[in-house]
């Protein structure tokens, strides 16, 4: 999905939550930080961003962020829960698009459907995710 999307979730989650908008955002945009490694290759088309993805996007990237926030968690930090209901989200959303596989490793099999192949879904996808957050966050219901 694309930023907008990750950021609408973020802050529709912090709504829904009561957690400030700033942390729902951040963190729900974190696991996107590989991207900005590969900031030359990013193509405006379909699987133009899909060359930028590092073991973030994987189980091994999920496993890491999972533990940060656990560990926040365990630690006291009131931010962790938080933290990891944010990034699993993230990496709910890129899966169910197609373009994150974080058991690729263990299951090497092509996905069934890959929802991500197609334009007009993907589209079809953000706007729809776009509109649901945004209305959380706005509170239209």
């Amino acid at each position: 999905m694309t930023t907008l999307t990750h950021g609408t979730t973020g802050a529709a989650l912090s709504v829904l939550t009561g957690r400030p908008i700033w942390e729902g955002v951040l963190f729900s945009l974190l696991p996107d930080i590989d991207h900005l490694f590969f900031i030359r290759t990013w193509r405006f088309r379909e699987g133009g961003f899909f060359n930028a993805r590092s073991f973030m996007h994987e189980l091994l990237g999920l496993s890491i962020l999972f533990v940060v926030g656990a560990g926040a968690a365990l630690l006291g930090q009131e931010w962790g829960p938080f933290f990891i209901l944010c990034v699993a989200f993230h990496y709910f959303i890129d899966f169910i698009n197609g373009k994150s596989i974080p058991y690729k490793r263990i299951k090497p099999e092509p996905a069934l459907i890959d929802f991500g192949k197609n334009w007009n879904l993907r589209i079809v996808q953000e706007v729809s995710l776009n509109l649901v957050y945004l209305s959380i966050f706005f509170k239209v219901w």
